[in-house]
């Protein structure tokens, strides 16, 4: 989702160059002896320049310096500072580009590099400013579309880039807005990217509707890219619309030629299938959801004499995706569950495992885990639970209703279908999520807005809902 490159700036800065090599052909610098060399090595070096031998190049064009002030000169030194650009290398690019402008002020071609060098270290404005004095001195209508590309490319890109940073950090409001402000310059180059990440920020945001028009939109300006097929696909499942949403991630399926993806697709598919009355469902009037875990069994309390309960945190340095926040992000979520309790549950943090009640690891092996119809549905994260020795008979008469003596939490640090990096959000909202297993909601509610949904809902919020909090009161209210 999140891909982007920087504007393809060299082919037209190469082009450029070209040109101004062409206005000085030998036939008119025949006798004068040093301005021919000059003119060779200048040749020689544009053809180094142009076959990326940007260190051959930046020698010959010394070479150029060393036979003396020549018509040439600014134009070497804008070579030069193109050649050490395209190495990265910006303190010397800078360099040689002042020193251009000062033998020329009108070295055009200078101001375009240093325009593609502000542009590469983040200077957007002074890249602006460097276009702007390169078309007051531009000679054709080429020279001035490249310009304007390139004007509009930068202008996307200094929003782009924030964006993305928002993004991962899980500022949707920010990245909407800064998004929706580089899209003011379509067409660009950048024009797909934008619209994609738009949807992902809108479906982020609770509008799927929304974020499908701009899914559209990328369609238009990347009408081969199969990815976006997938995002409605995932915009209609939000919508309760299954039937669409199968249908566009048929269309990826179908399109997708990595095997692995194409499979993690159909299970995809195979998964709305199995859920799509659960989908489809209209959304509950009642305050909580015990009695519909209650009928399935799926209450596993812990004893009031266990608390506080003993909580081990782990950490998972090396593993990839993870940061060191995401302990914090688990803290939270224990945390927001005892809060809603009302105190009717406590915990503590401990420093080793095996001196646990909960513990919680961090994991990229990829998890399953099993429905009751033996089905197994890809997860984000897993809780496995153990029963207690002692049995409890107060709560309910169901005896598929026991008490829990150990849970086990395993989170995965990247996302579980697209493999990329985990938002912040997405990291709370799984801990959440496992966390409420493992005090005792074995089971899930059918709703999209409760963090124990059953599935991924762009309509659940990094939080507890007021039904998810009703229902670990209800759980251990009953105990007392």
């Amino acid at each position: 989702m999140k891909s982007s490159s920087k504007p393809a700036s060299k082919a037209c800065l190469l082009s450029l160059f070209a040109g101004f090599f062409l206005a000085f052909p030998p036939a008119a610098l025949g006798q004068y002896s040093r301005e021919e060399l000059a003119y060779r090595l200048v040749s020689q070096g544009y053809k180094q320049l142009n076959s990326r031998n940007y260190r051959e190049a930046i020698a010959t064009l010394k070479e150029v310096l060393k036979q003396g002030p020549s018509r040439y000169s600014a134009g070497a030194l804008a070579a030069i500072g193109s050649a050490h650009r395209s190495l990265k290398e910006y303190p010397e690019a800078i360099s040689a580009l002042r020193e251009s402008l000062r033998v020329n002020p009108r070295e055009k071609e200078a101001y375009y590099t240093f325009a593609c060098v502000y542009l590469d270290t983040k200077r957007y404005e002074d890249a602006l400013a460097a276009l702007e004095r390169f078309k007051l001195l531009a000679e054709s209508k080429r020279e001035l579309k490249d310009a304007e590309d390139l004007g509009k490319q930068i202008s996307a890109y200094r929003y782009m880039e924030p964006a993305e940073l928002a993004i991962k950090q899980g500022r949707n409001l920010v990245a909407k807005d800064l998004l929706l402000q580089a899209a003011k310059e379509d067409p660009s180059p950048f024009s797909g990217v934008i619209h994609r990440q738009l949807a992902y920020v809108f479906r982020n945001l609770g509008n799927s509707s929304q974020a499908i028009e701009e899914c559209q939109t990328a369609l238009k300006f990347e009408p081969k890219n199969k990815s976006v097929n997938y995002t409605i696909g995932l915009c209609y499942k939000d919508l309760g619309q299954v039937d669409n949403a199968i249908a566009y991630l048929k269309r990826f399926a179908e399109s997708e030629k990595d095997a692995e993806e194409k499979a993690k697709a159909r299970e995809f598919i195979e998964d709305l299938e199995h859920d799509r009355e659960l989908l489809a469902a209209p959304v509950s009037d009642s305050p909580d959801y015990l009695d519909a875990l209650l009928a399935n069994g799926k209450v596993h309390r812990w004893a009031k004499t266990a608390m506080p309960l003993r909580v081990y945190i782990g950490r998972g340095e090396g593993l990839t995706g993870y940061r060191e926040n995401f302990p914090q992000f688990a803290f939270k979520a224990f945390d927001s569950w005892v809060r809603a309790s009302g105190g009717l549950l406590q915990c503590v943090l401990v420093d080793r495992p095996q001196d646990s009640d909960i513990e919680l690891e961090w994991t990229v092996e990829d998890l399953f885990k099993e429905e009751d119809d033996g089905k197994k549905r890809r997860a984000a994260g897993i809780t496995h639970m153990q029963p207690a020795t002692e049995a409890y008979s107060s709560f309910n008469s169901n005896p598929a209703c026991w008490a829990v003596g150990h849970a086990k939490i395993r989170i995965q640090t990247i996302n579980c279908f697209s493999r990329e990096e985990c938002t912040d959000d997405d990291i709370l909202s799984t801990c959440l999520h496992e966390a409420g297993h493992a005090l005792g909601i074995g089971g899930h509610s059918a709703y999209f807005s409760d963090i124990m949904f059953f599935g991924v809902s762009n309509k659940q919020l990094p939080a507890l809902s007021k039904r998810d909090k009703a229902t670990i009161v209800r759980i251990y209210q009953s105990e007392n």
